[in-house]
């Protein structure tokens, strides 16, 4: 589907609506739709264009998969009212006239206030004759007259009309709150007309995280406790309210506490000035800053301001502000009656207070400044139930729905069922097999290295409308760093089962997983299993699906270290020959099955899906400040992974290994994220005072992956006993030593930037030195690795699903021979 998206705002603008609109569509991309923007150059709320943009007639360009054109536009600052109408008007005749000219789209969406953006959604769905969906995100022109923006009565009723007619023209409506679903409804909107779906917050860039303390530096926080408010600071916040609140706290004699304010707006020049002539030190001003700076401003916070002035039509609000902050398990100061406040009292994130009232703001911001306790339950309380429910992809997941249903032709008059609601829930997995007649797949994750790997896969199969996937996570690695963090940052979807198996010996960590595993497959009744990988919990699934009769599917199939010692080989091995569907990542593994004696038709090389992942989050990772929290700017480091028993569980092994270190690390700082497992056996070894002689070899907790995806391309060198880790050097071209005598990756020693040094530290000296040098051989890419593996599994499950299904109906005929009936096992492969 084509989907036409007018949006007056636009990242890098950083504002609630061009968050929500670049959110939503990079989304809808990776779920297989063609989207384009239609917006002006970023210039909000100063009036100013960004650096780097240009206010030109048409401009185009790609933001991860969105087609953007941007349009000219009358520039003008974020207040007033005769420069603003201007400013609204010229995009709306800018953007009626090049959407006429972008490919004919399925559904035209157009996103309000600013309100002429909808009136420019409604004409261009009438010129092009493709259904148009209103977005509401505020009730516009009620809401400038509210805070005082409006007067003119005549001009007041013009847009009045307009609005009406707005409304009329959308064959549906989508609003981001009950208390804006009513407020229309009042208006004269249907009810089934509307639907809800609310602002969240994007997993990717908002999750709990330590304090940045080189943020705290630089704007003089030191210890104190900070209120921070973040977003646009314009006439209807009614932020005047910190200022008497900081008059009030220094008058107390309260230095322990200062305000952050972030962000520009109508009246910040105002405000600054006014704290600059009262001395009110205890507020910090900090200007328009990009989004991806956001998450560390708030991560200073110790709790978050969120304000909007004493009016009735407040009441309807729900500000995003609200889910990035719980999102970062912050607790919330609400200054908004009505529904947002219900909203926190429901989440119990948060303290509500009177909208305007400096000393209600004062108790609040006091109270949880003397309770550090109380901050921190109230911050989890919101992390858990924005988490629940609103996370942006089931959000995203839900708005395509509403698309798809109502870009339809047929939908043109509302369904009377649909009355009222703000969107009916999904229907189960098992409903949806039987009336779509889909494959169900159940994909298992278990171990760091499984995330990456089931991530694009995952996309893929929710991109199929043919493949019903669900996610089981075994648990394995279940502490924050090694597994919930790269949920959030890949994007992987909460799991539909969480088998909490932890960690333990091979077999009895193999066996628990089984135990578990089993009551699901019976529960779901799945067409297959798919499964990634070498650990402990593929093998375990694998022999569980099969001994059920049920279809294996095994991904990175055929990979060899020949090194029977390693319980990673084992369970290859067996992994594979119990496997129906063999996808391989590079040729050595197609060789290695058809040795074995497994049949060419089971076998695919399809490429590396840990690839996928790479380049699917390498722009995000360029933007990570690990860098900057490891003061590494500028100098040249090296990395070194280690986790592999055969390294670690052997104090000798291990003692070498360090004897090599230690020239490296006397020519570069070796940064080292330690495995948990590893950090263990430096304690059992007493091998502390021995690190303690390497100052330069800078032990680290385990990193998330696009801060160790950022670490790794900017390193001169990386040492490591992972297989994953040759692969990702191979494509960022970094020279990689592997500490290991074998490699089940051969092709990352052959044509990539590999090579294996064994532990013996003159080899692992020299070849340093080699790297250094720069006498390394110049790594190639390997065939298939371009980003593209996962489409080509999803591609393939299909075509040898409808391969089986053809078969099995020309198989099976009625006796009257005029008639075929098409006989299928369930939904998918036969069992």
């Amino acid at each position: 589907m084509h989907i036409l998206f007018l949006s007056h705002y636009f990242p890098p603008e950083c504002n609630a609506p061009a968050s929500r609109t670049y959110e939503n569509c990079k989304r809808w991309i990776r779920r297989g739709h063609t989207v384009t923007v239609i917006t002006c150059a970023p210039n909000v709320p100063d009036g100013v264009v960004y650096e780097g943009h240009k206010n030109k007639l048409y401009q185009s360009e790609n933001v991860e998969g969105i087609h953007v054109i941007r349009v000219w536009t009358y520039i003008a600052a974020n207040k007033g009212t005769i420069r603003r109408i201007i400013n609204y008007v010229s995009y709306m005749f800018s953007a009626v006239l090049f959407s006429l000219f972008v490919k004919r789209p399925e559904v035209i969406i157009a996103t309000s206030p600013q309100f002429f953006c909808g009136c420019a959604g409604a004409i261009v769905s009438r010129l092009r004759r493709v259904p148009f969906i209103l977005e509401i995100r505020d009730i516009w022109p009620e809401s400038i007259v509210a805070v005082g923006a409006l007067g003119n009565k005549w001009l007041l009723r013009v847009l009045e009309w307009l609005e009406l007619r707005m409304y009329a023209a959308a064959r549906h409506i989508v609003t981001v709150g009950q208390g804006y679903r009513q407020k229309l409804i009042e208006k004269g909107v249907r009810a089934e007309a509307i639907s809800v779906i609310t602002n969240g917050f994007d997993h990717e860039i908002f999750y709990p995280r330590q304090s940045d303390e080189k943020i705290r530096q630089r704007y003089n926080l030191n210890h104190e406790f900070v209120c921070s408010y973040v977003g646009t600071i314009g006439m209807a916040c009614g932020l005047e309210v910190v200022l008497r609140t900081a008059k009030l706290l220094k008058n107390s004699r309260r230095n322990d506490i200062k305000f952050l304010l972030v962000g520009a707006g109508a009246v910040k020049e105002q405000l600054q000035r006014q704290a600059l002539e009262e001395n009110l030190d205890n507020v910090v001003f900090i200007g328009r800053q990009d989004r991806h700076l956001i998450p560390g401003i708030v991560s200073v916070s110790d709790a978050c301001l969120v304000h909007l002035k004493k009016r009735d039509l407040f009441k309807t609000v729900l500000p995003s502000k609200i889910f990035e902050a719980t999102a970062m398990a912050k607790p919330i100061i609400l200054g908004v009656e009505g529904y947002a406040a219900e909203f926190l009292k429901e989440a119990n994130a948060g303290v509500c207070i009177e909208p305007e009232n400096a000393e209600q703001l004062t108790e609040a911001v006091e109270n949880l400044a003397n309770d550090r306790q109380l901050c921190h339950s109230l911050g989890q309380a919101g992390y858990e139930y924005v988490k629940k429910h609103h996370d942006r992809d089931s959000l995203a997941n839900d708005y395509l729905d509403t698309i798809v249903r109502f870009s339809n032709p047929a939908s043109k008059q509302p369904r009377q069922e649909d009355a009222a609601m703000i969107w009916p829930p999904k229907p189960s997995i098992s409903t949806r097999m039987k009336e779509n007649d889909t494959m169900k797949i159940i994909n298992v994750v278990g171990a760091r290295p499984n995330f990456m790997k089931v991530a694009p896969i995952m996309t893929a199969c929710r991109n199929s409308e043919a493949i019903e996937p669900l996610l089981v996570h075994t648990g394995q690695h279940y502490d924050e760093k090694m597994s919930d963090l790269f949920f959030r940052q890949l994007g992987i979807p909460e799991p539909d089962v969480n088998l909490e198996v932890g960690s333990a010996s091979h077999a009895v960590q193999t066996a628990e997983v089984m135990k578990a595993f089993e009551h699901v497959v019976l529960e779901h009744e799945p067409d297959a299993v798919l499964v990634v990988g070498d650990v402990n919990s593929t093998i375990a699934c694998g022999l569980v699906a099969v001994k059920l009769g049920v279809k294996l599917i095994h991904v990175e199939a055929g990979l060899r270290s020949f090194d029977r010692s390693m319980p990673e080989e084992i369970n290859r091995l067996l992994t594979d020959s119990l496997s129906d569907f063999l996808f391989c990542s590079e040729q050595s593994g197609v060789d290695n099955l058809i040795r074995e004696g497994i049949s060419k038709e089971k076998i695919f090389l399809v490429g590396n899906v840990m690839i996928d992942t790479l380049l699917n989050n390498k722009s995000k990772a360029n933007k990570s400040n690990i860098l900057d929290q490891l003061n590494l700017n500028g100098d040249g480091y090296a990395v070194l992974t280690l986790h592999r028993p055969v390294n670690v569980d052997n104090s000798i092994t291990f003692g070498r290994i360090l004897d090599a270190l230690e020239v490296i690390q006397n020519d570069m700082p070796i940064i080292f994220p330690i495995h948990p497992r590893t950090r263990r056996n430096v304690a059992s070894f007493h091998l502390g005072n021995r690190l303690e002689e390497l100052p330069n070899l800078r032990l680290i907790d385990p990193l998330g992956y696009l801060d160790f995806l950022k670490l790794m391309t900017s390193a001169r060198l990386v040492l490591t006993d992972s297989g994953g880790i040759q692969e990702e050097t191979t494509i960022l071209k970094v020279p990689c030593l592997t500490l290991r005598e074998n490699t089940e990756r051969p092709i990352t020693a052959e044509i990539g930037s590999n090579r294996i040094v064994g532990i013996d530290p003159d080899k692992i000296s020299q070849a340093y030195r080699q790297a250094i040098n720069g006498n390394w051989r110049e790594p190639q890419i390997p065939p298939f690795w371009d980003g593209c593996a996962a489409e080509r599994i999803v591609k393939t499950l299909l075509e040898e699903n409808l391969k089986v299904r053809s078969e099995k109906a020309s198989m099976v005929k009625h006796n009257d021979s005029t008639e075929r009936v098409l006989v299928t096992s369930g939904g998918g492969f036969p069992g």
